[in-house]
């Protein structure tokens, strides 16, 4: 448990790192460690103590922070539901905000990863960073539920759906909020600047919900209405497009952002300076070209309306062509930075980051968009350079050890990756739940490091550990730089489940689903009477894959899903599709219970689709 000492760093926070200590906050919601009412037993329990006060040192505690990652799955099942410890059952959320960089492998957002069954969530934002599959810059997911007077200035990253405030919806209503953070997706990832995609085909009602086209360089959407900065920022009051909001909406002036009010102090008056860092205005970015590279420079973010002033650095991003977002430079604290050039349909974003987290976007910029610096012809002649009388050094080529943070290293960083696994063919192998060393092995001046492991793990150290958590393929990507030139290195990973169902062993012929249970396996032909076995593609799930049969190995020709249906029918299912005129025989084999189910198609017939809801009936 939690020293007696509430506040052991002394920046007059408490320190919460348990889900009992979180759980704990409701009962003392303004942070000073003195609860009272019928809670505060429950409270000074879950911290460690019988007395009636915390102890906060030196300074009076004024809230919370977060000083370990919790796992809310208390029962180990992979989801978050009324059978772990510290479900609420859904009951509403109000006037909360939360500073964090939240990861998951499925669903997650801002606030509340799922929303369900007519809660609602209001009066409330967040700041900071989401990165999931299903990600949302308030909620992940909403059933049934609303999400009204809210706002996010969050960086929302999703792998299948990437929402300003809401990843997936279905029914409800979302209203009277917006989103002025950055979003990134790229090819095939749904998104949008309030709502990423309706949960089945019914999505929830949009009203007077915005979000910030400036930053999220988002011009158009399905759901609620895109406004620049401008836009959002004119109104001094309920009106224009902002004319139904009320309640705890602070306008500010003709150029700020509208936030929420709170009276977390209880003085009876509700302020937005005491509810968080709510930074009304982000800074103003401007790119110029500059001989190839890129000069960019933005403005001050002002956060003099906090005493003392919190700290500030400045994030810069470049979003990409196909709509995702990759980092170029942080922990800034000078307001300009001389960057390698674009290429055309590339944008410019940056962010201040506020006490640790990003809190405002500045708009996009685009060197394309701006002229170029014009030069005056010299007046006089400039001066010769004489030919050198001696050779220029030589730099010796780069080893295979070096790239530290600034070690003395020269020459172009070169990503390398080293990581204590079993690798052939461009493969590597791992387990669920087995921790894999990763080494960054670059060569040359490298000033920052990015790690993305393919599930929604990130890391930004020299060594990192990461296992994973759910069988299937993952790119591992590390991307090094030295703050003008960026480098990457990648290898794919094929994770199979550290406790097998069944006994599949896969390799480049033979794929394996559902936890090893089921072995998959592909002969094609021609109408000449040739004849080959298909490939694994490395890309695909616990529950599905695809394979190739030709080489280089682009031009994939079946996609096949062994699915669950346990729960709907008792049996296993099939499903899958193809696209090609070959003809070929799909075996799949239960190497439990030995039963074989094949799938063919004679070449030359049509491809139609394979949808089998019993073929398994002894998979459950």
């Amino acid at each position: 448990m939690s020293s007696v000492l509430g506040d052991v760093d002394g920046d007059g926070l408490i320190e919460v790192a348990e889900l009992a200590e979180l759980d704990a906050m409701r009962h003392d919601i303004d942070g000073d460690g003195a609860p009272s009412g019928s809670g505060a037993a429950a409270y000074m329990a879950a911290f460690g103590t019988s007395g009636s006060v915390l102890d906060c040192g030196t300074r009076t505690c004024t809230g919370y922070e977060l000083t370990a990652d919790l796992d809310f799955d208390t029962n180990g099942n992979e989801w978050i539901d009324h059978q772990d410890a510290y479900w609420n059952g859904g009951s509403s959320l109000g006037e909360s905000l939360v500073a964090a960089h939240v990861t998951s492998t499925r669903t997650a957002g801002g606030l509340v990863g799922r929303l369900s069954n007519g809660a609602s969530l209001t009066r409330s934002y967040a700041i900071g960073t989401v990165t999931a599959e299903v990600a949302g810059g308030l909620v992940g997911a909403t059933h049934s539920s609303t999400v009204s007077e809210s706002h996010a200035r969050n960086l929302v990253s999703g792998r299948t759906d990437a929402g300003g405030l809401v990843g997936k919806g279905y029914s409800g209503e979302i209203r009277g909020s917006y989103f002025a953070g950055l979003l990134s997706g790229g090819s095939g990832v749904s998104s949008g600047g309030v709502l990423a995609s309706p949960n089945f085909s019914r999505a929830p009602t949009v009203s007077s919900a915005y979000w910030d086209k400036t930053t999220t360089d988002l011009e158009s959407g399905t759901y609620g209405s895109g406004l620049t900065s401008t836009e959002l920022q004119a109104p001094t009051e309920a009106s224009g497009s902002l004319s139904d909001w009320s309640g705890r909406w602070n306008f500010g002036t003709s150029t700020e952002y509208p936030v929420l009010a709170a009276d977390l102090d209880r003085s009876g008056d509700a302020t937005w300076q005491e509810f968080g860092y709510q930074v009304r205005a982000g800074p103003v970015l401007t790119a110029l070209p500059d001989a190839g590279a890129v000069q960019l420079s933005w403005t001050a973010a002002v956060v003099s309306h906090w005493s003392p002033a919190p700290s500030v650095t400045y994030t810069l991003y470049r979003r990409l062509t196909d709509g995702s977002v990759s980092v170029l430079a942080e922990g800034l604290t000078g307001r300009s930075r001389r960057m390698p050039g674009s290429a055309p349909g590339e944008s410019y974003h940056v962010a201040a980051v506020v006490d640790g987290w990003e809190a405002a976007y500045g708009g996009v910029a685009e060197a394309a968009d701006a002229p170029p610096p014009t030069t005056p012809p010299p007046t006089t002649p400039p001066p010769t350079t004489p030919p050198p009388t001696t050779p220029p050094p030589t730099t010796p080529p780069p080893s295979d050890e070096g790239g530290g943070d600034d070690d003395g290293s020269e020459g172009l960083p070169r990503a390398a990756i080293a990581v204590d696994a079993e690798c052939e063919n461009q493969l590597c192998r791992a387990r669920t739940g087995v921790p894999l060393a990763f080494r960054d092995a670059s060569t040359g001046t490298v000033r920052f490091r990015d790690w993305d492991f393919g599930d929604g793990g990130r890391s930004r150290d020299r060594s990192a550990s990461h296992s994973f958590t759910a069988p299937g393929f993952f790119k591992v990507t590390l991307r090094v730089g030295d703050a003008s030139r960026e480098s990457r290195a990648s290898m794919m990973f094929l994770v199979e489940a550290r406790d097998p169902a069944g006994t599949c062993v896969a390799d480049a012929e033979t794929l394996c689903l559902q936890d090893s249970r089921f072995s998959l396996a592909v002969e094609w032909r021609t109408a000449e009477g040739e004849r080959g076995a298909g490939r694994v593609v490395h890309s695909g799930t616990n529950d599905s894959g695809l394979f190739h049969f030709f080489s280089p190995g682009t031009n994939w020709e079946l996609l096949i899903k062994v699915l669950d249906g346990c729960a709907e029918n008792g049996r296993v299912w099939v499903y899958g599709a193809s696209a090609t005129t070959l003809g070929y025989t799909i075996r799949v084999l239960d190497t439990v219970t030995g039963s074989v189910k094949e799938y063919a198609k004679e070449p030359g017939e049509p491809a139609l689709a394979i949808v089998d809801s019993s073929p398994f009936p002894e998979g459950c």
